[in-house]
């Protein structure tokens, strides 16, 4: 198994690139993408993986549990506390379990990752999104966007 930090240390890196976050989230609020199969794309694809659409639903059946029983709720939380001036104190604790329920969320995924992808030279990560598109019946413009984002944030830290 891959070690968890690796996956976890990307992330963190391209999610702090210029507009990451944004596009990220705004897929996520938009699409009802999740940002850990995004952020893990985006990672399998600096890798050279190819990304099929059952190594997609694979991942995202050993996710779902956690995703929609853990980390949306605390998300959604966070979010409603933000609106909350005096609870500034609680939302930064919310937000603190919110990021280690994303780390779990990754590990779980690392645990699947032999299943997930097959180490080939893919096209890259617009056919791996355009396989996570698919799997979530999205329009075939619907993460164009992110996609152009997360390419920049992929070069940028190829750079550094």
């Amino acid at each position: 198994m891959i070690s968890p930090n690796l996956f976890w240390e990307f992330s963190i890196q391209l999610y702090k690139q210029p507009e990451v976050a944004k596009a990220c989230v705004a897929a996520q609020d938009e699409w009802g993408a999740d940002v850990n199969m995004l952020l893990f794309i985006a990672w399998q694809s600096q890798r050279g993986a190819c990304m099929q659409m059952e190594a997609i639903a694979t991942l995202d059946e050993a996710v779902r549990g956690w995703r929609e029983q853990v980390v949306q709720p605390i998300r959604e939380l966070r979010r409603k506390l933000k609106a909350v001036s005096e609870a500034e104190t609680s939302r930064a604790l919310i937000q603190q379990a919110e990021l280690a329920a994303e780390r779990s969320q990754q590990d779980l995924m690392l645990t699947h990752v032999g299943a997930a992808a097959s180490i080939l030279r893919g096209e890259g990560l617009a056919a791996n999104l355009d396989c996570y598109r698919e799997f979530l019946k999205l329009p075939d413009d619907a993460f164009d966007d992110v996609c152009s984002v997360l390419e920049t944030g992929l070069q940028t830290l190829a750079i550094a």
